[in-house]
């Protein structure tokens, strides 16, 4: 989930150097799909780590931060485009996405080690052949 979240902002970063269409549109070609694998890895993490019993509430949680995510981001990216130049906004905000994740695996070292655990086979019989 680091490594998507890094590939993410240096592709941003590459976007806003870009001063063609093809490389542009490859830049965000990248970005998008880093950004796919991160949702995709911090849904299957909040969803196995998190007790049965919480795991609605979390899961709530993680999806709102998840959509709000977004438009806050708009919000800065826009308003840094505003100050200085769209340029500065995508490369700033690539560069600085790719050294908070760097600091936050630094800070957390747990979360770079993370790994899902394999699934444990149930000894219960499935609900519908039980009588």
């Amino acid at each position: 989930m680091l490594a998507g979240t890094m590939i993410w902002g240096l592709a941003i970063a590459c976007f806003g150097l870009t001063r063609t269409l093809a490389p542009a549109l490859a830049a965000l070609a990248v970005a998008g799909a880093a950004d796919t694998l991160t949702v995709v890895f911090r849904g299957a993490i909040v969803q196995t780590v998190t007790p049965d019993e919480f795991r609605g509430r979390v899961s709530s949680v993680e999806y709102i931060i998840g959509a709000g995510g977004a438009p806050v981001g708009n919000v800065e990216s826009g308003t840094v485009a505003a100050l200085t130049s769209p340029v500065v906004s995508a490369v700033s905000g690539g560069v600085g996405c790719f050294a908070v994740t760097v600091l936050i695996g630094l800070a957390f070292p747990a979360f770079t080690r993370y790994r899902a655990r394999p699934a444990v086979a149930s000894t219960r019989a499935p609900a519908h052949s039980r009588r």
